[in-house]
């Protein structure tokens, strides 16, 4: 049968309402009351009625609604087909816990405006609400599937070859090709040649395979006659590019010369010079790689450290939330290509000011745009298990033009555990991963072109939805050395789908268009060949490692598929059902059309005299503190997680009052066993300079990437480099020049310092109308070094001496840049003496607003003694040092400001520290908030056990399962955990590909789990955290007849059950926390829901010993403090009053929020969830089941180093000990 259901939140659980309300109000005047909404399944081919109403609806928050029940206006939406719908999709997987395999689920989104609206409000109602490229109106009337039958010939282009000039033009035009005439008249002399006429997509392939997003075609025109002007300004860049062309000379570098040659220029030089020893030289196509040491329980061994930046500019502009999420993932499966594991994130962003409410024609809302760019990426990289603790948004007007949406990435793989070998013919490709879908086509071609004012109504097959939980899964097989040892080569589906994924492997290829899986029927052979699909690898294997290749996916819970052979015929084949549909020749391909050339007017005059002025007033300090780009954006950070993996050295925010920012991302290289070796990521970039000169700013971004490492204790050698470059749309020999100065910008910095760029991304493309993006080149840089040596931004003491190290320059903002080395070797030779206790580098606002914002995180603030310098307490100085130390210095650079005490004193004027940071946390409240308001009931009673918890014998090596469920991310940092405190942990991977894998699962589990002492259930994502609200997949699991028969018997032999976070809900939704069984749930049961702030929060909180009444806990204290990460966007514990007093009674809380004082709390700052009654954790009435939320695994020696108080939680060290019969000390 085919029906809808529609199920709506109860009172009190509506929270997810308030934006949609928002919205309306904008259009008509409505009260919260006058609007419900309602989240619409249609299930086609349903069978299993009662399965379902128990994966979408709950007795607790749910109402159930049919369509005929509505009243006043409807307004309905729903995805528009083709784009990934990950609420649908987690559905289905549940549904296939119940052996149901047939039913399809279409979601949507329905209103109910109880009152009448009239049809033009309608309208505008509508346009407020959806975006256009993503979601299209819903028809209420018919309860079906679209069926998209596609023609499955490729049309040939009849009399292509003898079109004359003005037909080929006529079809240029009508075609809106990336590529130019030229190449359009290059490839019909091809095809003359050749004799016969194109398909169709033969020339879509040509057009995504040369476009400048693939091909990086504006990078690699020739740039021929270079003018220069005659002011003081274009003379400096003259002698930088004199500079460039004579070193071209020295390195015996003969090219073209270009925007590519210019940025690969400064890697060139130093490898001349024996200073790139320690570079992967590689062929394939992936992210750049250098060699590193790592140490592991002690011994040191040879690691390949990749990372890679990304933007998605283009997609995120159009929708944001698909284009953010993607951008993400498609730097990830850069470093996947290399066989790394990405542990590591930053991300940095532009955008016009949020908090202007004017639209541009045809244009998305900046808030909306950075509000769902955010959630877009933070729930990819919170879903895929990576840690992001670095995380930074720029505003500048010119960024109406086009948002900046970069990903940064890191992934490190043993050296041992890889090959690079070169595809030979009988070599077969495999694809692994998800499903090809009309998502993206043309997503690689869309980004190459300038946007027009058109884009909402024709964008929407560019646009791609990302599915991490798949991502995550090909990011665990890369773990298992079995696999990547198989891997000659490889290569990710990204931009141009298998058109230059499989083309870019081999000069001689056959690929079998057929074999590509696809998400649904009736794909045609050119909608596969292009589709943009994302989280899908290709891998070059040898025939006869194909068995075991498909294995190894298999055990994973992936699809493989053998798609193409590599050949010897220099030829690019496509088939599709044994008919051939697509034939060229590879040179004819990797020509990428017809070279490029254009001359180039470089005349500048930039004016400094803003950025040099800067003195200070208490009027002009309050005013910068609450400037846009001196805003604390903590509430932007909250978002992302940035604990996960077990290796964050320093958190994004830190202190004891967490509000300090750090400037860097320093996490540990993964290992299996204990490593000291970090890897620290850092970026610069300076847009408000580089409007006035991209010279000057690229070298700025550069000197301040550089300068954040140092300052935190990074060594400058072996310090690599990464530049993205974002730039308006190249039309005239003026535009030319903003690129070419910024690259020339950076390679004095680059050969000076010593510190080549060994990778980049460029994108070209950010013009609207007549606005342009700011001249942009984001500098990222990266080095290891021992966790010991790392120091953060926070003030750590009173009575301690303040300078600021600037980076010297001359009157027209030159960097010195000897000088800056000597000045960078100065602070690392303080650095090994230990004389630094604190380090910021100067940033936005001038170095004033920079050192206050050292003193949040502990409330310490400082006295200025050197009254000369307030003459320059906002002028610009990026890249000039902060820093803390108890020493007396009188270096050239190093200008005492003062010294640290309780409060901030400016010329006699004293600042409350916390009214400071106040005011720096309001500004963007609104766009990313931080606090809420909550009804502050709380219980005060604690639970003191006299009970001795000891298992019936003693066990030397406690056995503990791990689930892994489509989603989990957390196994790894938990199994590490249960090994360091002496038990043995097994993994098993939750198969649901198919009914007949489910059911091995079960069995599996059932027999794992007879074994086992301790089931404990991990965190993540399971099936996305949907259908609305999170643990449904693995609750439905572990309810089926035989794995809920195993988990009784499992609590009747007293073994034990933990789950943490995703775990917890499970936990909770299968009543065997807080009840110690399965039960079915009549609506007054407690439960987890939505964060009060309605958003993923990802901090630290402190939680009190309430209870000691279960093994987990019983070696605690009452009122013993713990610090812990935690990350989570479903949290909050309801639960009624009688019922958690009852709890209470009994022993059962273990866990609540409390402040620095020790007092249990609802205050948002420190009960971020908003959880009743302040409850962080449950266990059932006789302990051997415990549920909470915050992350006690992701703690080990050298983490968290700016985060304060007792960070060692050891509920794994008492489960263990419950069965090895340690007793109470």
């Amino acid at each position: 049968m085919n029906k809808r259901y529609l199920i709506g939140k109860k009172k009190g659980f509506d929270n997810n309402k308030k934006e949609i309300v928002g919205k309306i109000s904008k259009v008509i005047n409505v009260d919260w009351e006058d609007v419900e909404v309602y989240i619409g399944y249609d299930a086609i081919d349903l069978s299993r009625e009662k399965e379902l109403l128990e994966i979408i609806f709950s007795e607790v928050t749910d109402i159930r609604k049919k369509v005929s029940e509505l009243k006043g206006t409807i307004i309905a939406y729903e995805y528009k087909p083709g784009q990934y719908d990950k609420r649908a999709d987690a559905v289905q997987q549940s549904l296939s816990l119940s052996h149901e395999n047939n039913t399809t689920i279409i979601t949507s989104v329905i209103i109910e405006i109880k009152k009448e609206v009239s049809e033009l409000k309608v309208k505008q109602i509508y346009e407020k609400i959806i975006n256009p490229i993503e979601y299209r109106k819903k028809d209420l009337n018919k309860i079906e599937m679209d069926i998209h039958d596609t023609p499955m010939d490729v049309p040939v282009v009849e009399g292509f070859v003898q079109f004359n000039t003005e037909q080929l033009k006529e079809y240029h035009s009508l075609n809106k090709f990336s590529f130019d005439f030229d190449d359009l008249k290059f490839i019909q002399s091809y095809f003359q040649e050749n004799g016969r006429d194109p398909n169709l997509l033969e020339i879509k392939m040509l057009d995504t395979y040369w476009s400048d997003h693939c091909r990086h075609t504006t990078f690699l025109t020739e740039l021929k006659n270079i003018e220069f002007g005659k002011s003081v300004e274009s003379k400096i860049i003259k002698k930088a590019w004199k500079k460039y062309i004579e070193q071209r000379i020295e390195i015996n570098n003969h090219k073209n010369i270009n925007l590519m040659d210019m940025a690969t220029h400064g890697a060139r030089v130093l490898k001349k010079k024996n200073k790139l020893n320690d570079l992967e030289i590689t062929n394939e196509i992936n992210a750049n790689s250098f060699k590193v040491l790592v140490d592991e329980d002690d011994k040191e061994h040879e690691y390949l450290l990749m990372f890679k930046n990304e933007t998605h500019n283009h997609p995120t502009e159009i929708e944001p939330f698909g284009g953010a999420s993607t951008c993400l993932g498609g730097a990830i499966r850069d470093t996947l290509s290399g066989r790394a594991y990405t542990f590591q994130g930053m991300r940095i962003t532009g955008s016009a000011n949020p908090l202007k409410s004017e639209v541009l024609p045809n244009k998305l809302p900046q808030a909306y745009i950075t509000r769902t760019a955010a959630d877009g990426f933070s729930s990819y990289g919170n879903q895929i298990g990576m840690a992001t603790t670095h995380v930074k948004e720029y505003y500048d007007e010119g960024f109406l033009a086009k948002r900046l949406e970069t990903g940064f990435v890191v992934g490190a793989i043993k050296a041992s555990e890889i090959k690079r070998e070169e595809a030979k013919p009988g070599d077969i490709v495999m694809m692994v991963g998800g499903g090809t879908g009309r998502d993206g086509i043309g997503g690689a071609t869309g980004s190459s072109k300038k946007q027009t004012k058109d884009i909402k109504e024709n964008a929407s097959a560019e646009v791609q939805k990302g599915n991490a939980i798949i991502e995550r899964k090909i990011q665990k097989l890369t773990k298992n050395h079995q696999f990547t040892n198989l891997i000659k080569k490889s290569n990710d589906f990204g931009a141009g789908g298998a058109c230059v994924a499989l083309v870019e492997l081999a000069e001689s290829i056959e690929i079998y268009l057929d074999k590509i899986t696809l998400k649904y029927k009736g794909l045609s052979p050119m909608e596969i060949a292009l589709s943009e699909s994302q989280e899908r690898m290709s891998y070059v294997i040898e025939s006869k490692d194909k068995e075991k290749f498909e294995k190894l996916c298999k055990e994973s819970n992936l699809d493989s598929s053998h798609v193409a052979t590599i050949t010897d015929n220099k030829k690019v084949i496509m088939k599709f059902q044994e008919e051939q549909v697509f034939n060229l020749d590879s040179h004819f391909i990797s020509s990428n059309g017809t070279d490029k050339k254009t001359d180039v007017l470089i005349d500048e005059k930039w004016d400094v005299t803003p950025f040099i002025e800067g003195a200070y007033s208490k009027e002009r300090f309050i005013e910068t503190m609450k400037s846009l780009n001196v805003a604390s954006q903590r509430g932007l950070q909250e978002m992302f997680d940035s604990s996960i993996g077990r290796g964050t050295v320093v958190s994004p925010y830190g202190g004891k009052y967490q509000t300090t920012p750090s400037q860097i991302s320093a996490q540990k290289i993964p290992t299996k066993g204990f490593t000291n070796t970090v890897s620290v990521a850092s970026h610069g970039y300076a847009p408000e300079l580089a409007n006035e000169s991209p010279f000057l700013a690229a070298q700025y971004s550069v000197v301040t990437s550089i300068a954040k490492l140092i300052a935190s204790g990074v060594p400058l050698k072996n310090t690599k480099a990464s530049y993205q470059e974002y730039f308006e749309r190249m039309n005239n020999k003026r535009t030319w020049s903003k690129p070419i100065q910024s690259l020339l910008g950076t390679l004095e910095a680059q050969i000076l310092l010593e510190v080549p760029s060994i990778g980049g991304k460029d994108s070209m493309s950010g013009t609207y109308g007549d606005i342009t993006v700011p001249p942009t080149l984001i500098a990222f840089a990266i080095n290891v070094v021992k966790a010991e040596k790392i120091i953060t931004a926070d003030l750590k003491n009173i009575g301690t001496n303040l300078y600021l190290i600037e980076i010297p320059t001359n009157e027209m903002l030159q960097i010195n840049l000897l000088k800056t080395k000597e000045t960078f070797e100065k602070i690392e030779q303080m650095h090994n003496n230990n004389q630094i206790t604190s380090s910021f580098v100067v940033e936005e606002g001038g170095w004033l607003p920079s050192l206050t914002k050292m003193t949040f995180g502990n409330k310490i603030g400082f006295k200025i003694t050197n009254e000369k310098l307030l003459g320059e307490a906002f002028s610009f100085k990026k890249g000039s040092i902060i820093i803390e130390t108890t020493e007396e210095l009188s270096e050239e650079y190093f200008k005492k400001i003062g010294e640290t005490t309780k409060d901030i004193h400016i010329q006699g004027k004293v600042f409350d520290i916390g009214e400071l940071n106040d005011i720096n946390e309001s500004v963007l409240e609104e766009v990313f908030p931080l606090k809420f308001e909550v009804e502050n009931n709380v219980i005060n009673k604690t639970f003191n056990s006299k009970k001795t918890f000891k298992y019936t014998e003693e066990i030397k090596e406690p056995r503990v399962l791990i689930p892994v469920f489509p989603g989990s991310n957390c196994e790894d940092d938990l199994q590490k955990e249960f090994e360091y405190e002496g038990a043995k942990c097994e993994q098993i991977i939750i198969n649901n590909l198919t009914t007949k894998q489910l059911l091995v699962s079960q069995r599996e589990f059932v027999e794992k789990l007879k074994e086992s002492h301790i089931l404990c259930i991990p965190g993540g994502f399971s099936a996305t955290d949907e259908p609305d609200g999170s643990g449904k997949f693995i609750a439905i699991f572990m309810k089926s007849p035989r794995v809920k028969e195993a988990i009784e018997q499992h609590i009747k032999d007293k073994k034990m059950i933990i789950g943490i976070c995703n775990g917890f809900q499970a936990l909770i939704k299968t009543g065997l926390v807080p009840y110690g069984k399965f039960i079915d749930f009549k609506g007054s049961e407690p439960m987890l829901y939505k964060n009060s702030i309605n958003k993923h929060v990802a901090k630290f909180v402190t939680t009190k010993v309430t209870s000691n009444n279960s093994p987990w806990t019983n070696k605690f204290k009452i009122g013993e403090k713990h610090t812990l990460a935690m990350s989570h966007g479903e949290g909050r514990i309801i639960v009624s009053e009688a019922e958690a007093r009852k709890l209470f009674e009994n022993g059962q809380i273990p866990f609540q929020y409390v402040d620095l004082k020790g007092q249990v709390t609802m205050d948002s700052s420190f009960n971020p969830n908003g959880s009743m009654f302040a409850i962080e954790g449950m266990t059932s009435k006789d302990g051997l089941i415990l549920g909470k939320m915050s992350h006690t695994e992701r703690f080990e020696q050298g983490n968290f180093k700016n985060i304060y108080g007792n960070k060692k939680q050891n509920i794994i060290k008492n489960g263990v000990e419950y069965f090895k019969g340690v007793k109470n000390e």
